[in-house]
Parts: C-alpha cells; structure tokens; sequence
C-alpha cells in the first residue's frame, strides 16, 4: 500500500531592520484524510524539534542533526537525522532579505505544523498565516527549532 504524500514549505522574515529573522514554515500532506496529516509533524517531534504552544514567547533550541542549506540557485536543502533528506534541492522562493537574515544569525527559525495550509495561493496566504500559527500552536500542533544555517555551493 502506497501514500502519496507532499511537503509544503515556505520562506518568511520576521520582525524589522536588523532584527529580522528568517523563518522556514513546512506542512505535510497526505493523500489520506485527517490520519495522515500529523505524521511530519509526529516524526518531527521525535527527531529532536520542540512543541510550540505560545508564538509571544518563542524559545527554540538548536535541535542536533538538522541544518538548513541555500546554495546561490536559491535551491533548499533540509537535513534532519534520518537516512535522506526531508528537502533536497528543492526551488523556492525568498523574501528580499531572508538570506542575509539567515546568513547574520547562522540559523533558521524552522516551523512545522498539521493545518497551516501552505498549499493555498500565496495571495490569500499572506494576511491570516499569523492567525493560523497562533491556533495550532495552541492546539500543540507545531513544532520547531532553531536549525543551523549555511550556504552551499551548487548540489
């Protein structure tokens, strides 16, 4: 028996000027109904990410085994500790300033969640993906870490 299964990821900056970060929000999607929505989020949890529940207080340790790769074609690459890749080189699309955010701190804020719907068009997304947050936070169903950060050469 086979799942189909999908990862959504998105780049975001949060806060202003000198103090923004960079901030990689993933969902996993799978062809069954609600029993398969959690399993990223699960195995996530297990892999060393730490349960979220209050955006306002965001405390994230460096989890081991994950790192954030950018290479100069803006292609991502998400290393987690298991066998392969969760992202391998996988296109995306940043905002202005979110390579030198990354690069400043050495780390990427990563967010993953069941119910973020990242799949929606990127124009009704910007205005409630903040509402969606703080709601699955709240629910226990985010999950994060403060992942290292390094640009690569080309794959």
């Amino acid at each position: 028996m086979s799942i189909e299964a999908r990862l959504h990821i998105k780049a975001s900056i949060w806060g202003e000027t000198d103090n923004r970060i960079a901030v990689l929000l993933a969902e996993g999607e799978t062809s069954r109904s609600t029993d398969g929505q959690g399993l990223l989020t699960s195995a996530a949890l297990a892999a060393g990410l730490r349960t979220v529940t209050d955006l306002n207080r965001l405390f994230l340790p460096t989890p081991a085994g994950w790192r954030v790769h950018l290479d100069r074609a803006d292609l991502l690459t998400v290393v987690w500790p298991a066998k392969r890749s969760l992202v391998a080189a996988a296109p995306i699309v940043l905002p202005g300033p979110w390579r030198w955010a990354a690069n400043r701190t050495g780390r990427v804020v990563l967010l993953i969640g069941t119910g973020l719907r990242l799949a929606r068009t990127a124009e009704s997304r910007e205005t409630d993906i903040t509402v969606d947050l703080a709601r699955i936070a709240e629910k226990g169903n985010l999950v994060g870490g403060a992942v290292r950060f390094a640009e690569v050469a080309s794959p």
